[in-house]
């Protein structure tokens, strides 16, 4: 399992500022292909060590679109930091790496 002090941070799909409603803020990144349990660093604007953040992942095909495939996948861990950062656990059940795509909804409190 990799160090998440040790990874880069990975930055958010689209470019610009997050779709905010309110105090909500969605968050969509293209992962590396995974196998079995993964640590990743998620750039996310806005989020400090009092948000609320919940998350989902899911495969993607070529065409980056989300598919129901035969893998088990879960995120264990989702951990808002502060500087604009969320450490992500999780696990793709798979006898081969995929491409996964993870998703955040951050709500910070006024």
């Amino acid at each position: 399992m990799s160090d998440p002090k040790n990874d880069d941070s990975i930055e958010p799909v689209a470019s610009g500022s997050p779709r905010v409603a309110s105090e909500f803020a969605a968050y969509a990144y293209h992962l590396s292909e995974k196998q079995g349990f993964f640590t990743s660093r998620l750039s996310a604007p806005g989020v400090d060590r009092f948000s609320e953040v919940v998350g989902s992942i899911a495969e993607i095909d070529a065409q980056e679109r989300p598919l129901l495939g035969e893998a088990v996948m879960a995120l264990h861990n989702v951990v808002p930091q502060d500087n604009d950062l969320v450490i992500v656990r999780g696990e793709v059940s798979s006898p081969t790496a995929l491409r996964v795509r993870a998703q955040l909804v951050a709500r910070n409190r006024s």
